[in-house]
């Protein structure tokens, strides 16, 4: 928070007719505020999800079925954690700020941007409570009573991100540690590429009904993505030759839903194309151009050991040549790579 109490600091010297017309002072404080306020937000978000995910096997001898019962109405808590008066008052700050931004500055230099600013998005989730109490009532749904097949079903949702032994995983979306995406081929690198033409962006994109409704990870908002024919790759090494490997892959789907033309592409709700994708591990086909599903979902292949023996593995997404559009391809937002059983 050191940065906010700078910011503070200049906004206590600034006169009151100052601080109405400087719009530099006043971006600069939107921007101290709305971070502060969500850097908050964000710790109290995932010390509540945690909270929740430990009080599903806190207690050993309560039936499996009576814990996910007891720890629903803990995650559905996390979708709005009370937040203490300097953090609310921090929020309300920032919302008189774009206020005055809009006055100071003017639609001639907003032009395009939408005038909120992104104030709307301030309280946008940042957990995965939402994910886990759609998977755990799913879970109820279908164990018929199983209580094993139950319990198997929470220790896997709990285990989510874990790629198990001698297994890899990665998120590709920004807003993560380069470490978590630590597979993705990001050469020759930004220096060489600002326009991203032939390395990966991470990016996010909002998607049709926020994270909190529609019940994602939040992993799943962001993604890395390729442009036009150049290859979106992650590269391995180091692997078991006698181990035999399965990739699985979340591709990020933001259109809920498309319609199908004649010549393979995809048109979505606003009438973008979309292309089909294919998906290679090193000379194996996994995949041949096809559409991500919507909605996203994990999608697991097989991988021949084979393929792997060398110890490298690449795994290469790319949309057909020539394909065009608006050469956003390959949108991959998570993967892992796990030894097989």
């Amino acid at each position: 928070m050191a940065t906010l109490e700078k910011l503070q600091d200049a906004e206590r010297l600034a006169t009151p007719a100052h601080l109405r017309s400087n719009w530099r002072l006043q971006c600069y404080l939107f921007r101290g505020y709305y971070d502060a306020y969500v850097s908050v937000r964000h710790d109290a978000e995932q010390l509540c999800e945690n909270r929740a995910k430990q009080a599903l096997l806190a207690d050993p001898s309560q039936p499996i079925e009576a814990a996910i019962t007891a720890a629903l109405p803990l995650f559905d808590s996390c979708k709005s954690v009370h937040l203490n008066p300097v953090a609310r008052g921090w929020r309300q700050r920032a919302v008189e700020l774009v206020g005055l931004i809009n006055t100071t500055v003017g639609a001639s230099v907003v032009q395009g941007q939408a005038t909120d600013l992104n104030i709307g998005a301030i309280d946008t989730p940042l957990n995965d409570a939402v994910f886990f109490h759609t998977q755990l009532e799913a879970l109820l749904n279908v164990s018929g009573g199983n209580s094993s097949a139950l319990l198997a079903g929470v220790q896997r949702l709990l285990s989510f991100e874990d790629p198990g032994p001698g297994g890899f995983h990665d998120v590709l979306g920004p807003g993560f540690s380069s470490a978590r995406s630590a597979h993705l081929v990001t050469e020759p690198g930004w220096a060489s590429d600002p326009d991203y033409y032939r390395i990966p962006l991470a990016t996010a994109e909002h998607l049709k009904g926020d994270p909190i409704e529609t019940g994602v990870r939040l992993a799943w908002t962001g993604y890395a993505m390729s442009e036009y024919d150049t290859p979106l790759q992650l590269q391995y090494g180091g692997l078991e030759a006698a181990a035999e490997y399965q990739l699985s892959i979340v591709f990020h789907a933001a259109y809920p839903s498309a319609s199908q033309m004649g010549d393979g592409r995809v048109v979505t709700e606003g009438g973008s194309p979309l292309q089909a994708v294919r998906l290679l591990a090193n000379d194996q086909l996994l995949q041949d151009y096809t559409m991500p599903p919507s909605p996203m979902q994990v999608l697991s292949f097989p991988i021949k050991q084979a393929t792997t023996q060398g110890g490298n593995l690449t795994i290469s997404c790319n949309q057909r040549a020539g394909g065009g559009g608006t050469g956003r391809t390959c949108q991959i937002a998570e993967v892992w790579l796990r030894v097989a059983n």
